[in-house]
């Protein structure tokens, strides 16, 4: 009997030998296969990763309508960007210096504006099929010179087509408020956002741009 606990015991005892290290090995290739493409890039994508911008605004600055805006391409210069992340609106949270140093933000910056721009959905085939219908009916709906004062002065924040960036979505901003409120934030904007009348916009020009994000003829 003490020969057979003896043999059981050599037996679990060489498979132990034999398993730990194999697990050892698959648990060390696990951990290096998932940070391998992040530890092995430039010092900016580290930061991106290690920080957690990836979660609101995806691997490659793609964003999402659920979470953070684009950042691809980045539309703010360096100063605007710095003071953004150091003290942010909405539901991002600060990057103090405690938490993220200079140099460091400087190297997120540089790998954002080295991303590559993202391709406009018309380019693509099964999107543009689906965006073509709406597309064609809400269009004639804007106003132009509306359209044009948007592309020149709120763009850059706010997305070429309002689909948002570094500054909220308006799209459907029109269902929140009307043309007169949309009109009067734009004469007193809120903390953040520049103050555009009454120079370079006239009150007219207010009030075509009010009527373009609003979305109304």
């Amino acid at each position: 009997m003490r020969k057979l606990t003896f043999a059981v015991a050599c037996c679990v005892f060489s498979a132990m030998l034999l398993r730990d290290p194999v697990e050892a090995r698959l648990g060390a290739q696990s951990s290096d296969a998932l940070t391998a493409p992040y530890e092995t890039r430039d010092p900016g994508q580290r930061q991106y990763v290690r920080q957690g911008c990836y979660q609101c605004h995806g691997l490659v600055g793609q964003g999402s309508i659920l979470s953070g805006p684009s950042l691809s391409p980045l539309r703010i210069d360096s100063d605007a960007f710095r003071r953004y992340v150091r003290n942010p609106k909405g539901a991002m949270p600060p990057y103090t210096k405690r938490v993220l140093a200079d140099a460091d933000l400087d190297s997120i910056e540089a790998f954002i504006r080295s991303l590559p721009p993202g391709r406009p959905y018309k380019t693509i085939p099964a999107l543009a099929r689906v965006g073509s219908s709406s597309d064609h009916a809400a269009e004639p709906q804007l106003s132009p010179s509306g359209r044009a004062i948007y592309q020149r002065h709120c763009a850059a924040c706010h997305g070429e087509s309002r689909e948002g960036g570094i500054a909220p979505s308006l799209i459907g901003a029109g269902r929140k408020r009307d043309v007169a409120a949309i009109a009067a934030l734009l004469a007193n904007p809120p903390r953040g956002m520049p103050k555009l009348s009454p120079q370079p916009l006239t009150n007219k020009d207010v009030e075509a741009v009010a009527r373009f994000v609003a979305d109304v003829r």
